[in-house]
C-alpha cells in the first residue's frame, strides 16, 4: 500500500508580557483498532489573545490503496507549509513505498509519514506531533537582538494529549513552532502506525 501522508508545520513570533500560560495539544499517529484507523490527530498552541496554531495529521492510507497518503496542512501560522504526500505503493499487498516527510525543521523524525505496508499484521506507532516554544527577554517584534532565555519542547515520544506552556520570570517574546503526526498505512493483512 501507499506511503502515509506528512503531516503540516506552522511558526509564529508572539508578544507574551501579558500571557501567562498556554495551551498546547500533542498529535498522535494513526493506528489500527476494531476494523478502522484511529487518528492521526492535530497539533496545537493556543494562548489568550492570540491566533491559535494548527498542524493537521497527514492522511492514513487504508484498504490497500496504493495511492499515498496527503499531506497534513497547517493554519493560524505566521509560517504554514504543508506536509510532503506519501509515495504510491506497489499493490495491496507489496508495500514499502516511503512515507511523506512532515513539514518543517524536524520533519525527518516527527510528523513522518509511515511506511506502506507489506500484507503483515506488524502494528508500530511511530512519527507523533511536537511544539517547541523558544522563549526570548528583550526583544523587537522580529526578535532582532534577541535573548534567548530558554526553551520548551512538547512531543508526541515523552507524552501525548494536553499539556500546559507556561512562561518563564522577564521573557516577553516567544517563537512557536508547531508539527501534526504522520499519517498511516493499512494493508490486506495489517496497518502501520503513522
Amino acid at each position: 500500500s501507499g506511503g502515509g501522508g506528512g503531516a503540516g508545520y506552522c511558526e509564529s513570533i508572539f508578544d507574551v508580557s501579558s500571557i501567562t500560560t498556554g495551551a498546547v495539544v500533542i498529535g498522535v499517529g494513526s493506528i489500527w483498532a476494531s476494523g478502522s484507523h484511529n487518528g492521526p490527530t492535530n497539533s496545537t498552541f493556543t494562548a489568550t489573545g492570540v491566533t491559535t496554531m494548527t498542524a493537521t495529521g497527514g492522511a492514513h492510507v487504508s484498504n490497500g490503496s496504493t495511492t499515498g497518503g496527503a499531506g497534513g496542512v497547517a493554519t493560524g501560522g505566521q509560517l504554514n507549509l504543508n506536509g510532503e504526500i506519501g509515495a504510491a505503493g506497489l499493490g495491496s499487498s507489496q508495500g514499502f513505498a516511503r512515507g511523506g516527510r512532515g513539514a518543517g525543521d524536524f520533519g525527518s523524525t516527527f510528523g513522518s509519514g509511515i511506511i506502506g505496508t507489506s500484507g503483515s499484521s506488524v502494528e508500530s506507532r511511530g512519527n507523533p506531533g511536537y511544539c517547541k516554544i523558544y522563549e526570548y527577554s528583550d526583544a523587537s517584534a522580529s526578535l532582532v537582538g534577541e535573548k534567548l532565555v530558554s526553551h520548551q519542547m512538547f512531543s508526541g515520544v515523552d507524552a501525548t494529549g494536553a499539556a500546559t506552556w507556561t512562561k518563564p520570570a522577564g521573557v516577553t517574546k516567544i517563537r512557536v513552532y508547531v508539527q501534526g503526526a504522520g499519517g498511516g498505512s493499512h494493508g490486506n493483512g495489517g496497518f502501520s502506525a503513522g
